[in-house]
């Protein structure tokens, strides 16, 4: 946890994540909801009906957050083995500037409909 904790103190960022769940936080892995579930009860979540959202970029971060049943925006300026389209997410994009407006849109609605039907892209 400490190589990135110490990039988050490089950009002076640290401040912005209360929690941070890192490669060798837990001995489960990503795929594995475990690391998720973990952040999100450290957040005051209930551990087995999270309510929240991922953000990430590849096939494992597609699959933890499938895995944990909660919906994935996915930024596609990652690295990804497949096509995009092969990934379980419910929004997708390629600037951060975007973001907001997707976290907003995807809080106003039940997590749990979001648990069968992802959509490729909005």
């Amino acid at each position: 946890m400490g190589p990135t904790r110490a990039i988050l103190d490089h950009f002076g960022i640290s401040g912005l994540f209360s929690i941070v769940i890192g490669g060798d936080s837990l001995p489960q892995r990503k795929p594995d909801p475990a690391p998720l579930h973990a952040a999100f009860a450290a957040l005051g979540a209930h551990p087995q009906q999270p309510r929240g959202l991922y953000v990430g970029d590849s096939e494992f971060d597609a699959n933890c957050a499938r895995n944990a049943g909660v919906p994935l925006m996915l930024f596609m300026g990652g690295y990804r083995h497949g096509p995009v389209a092969s990934l379980p997410h419910h929004a997708q994009f390629d600037d951060f500037s975007t973001l907001p407006a997707l976290i907003a849109e995807t809080a106003a609605l039940d997590p749990i409909a979001f648990a069968g039907d992802p959509v490729a892209d909005r």
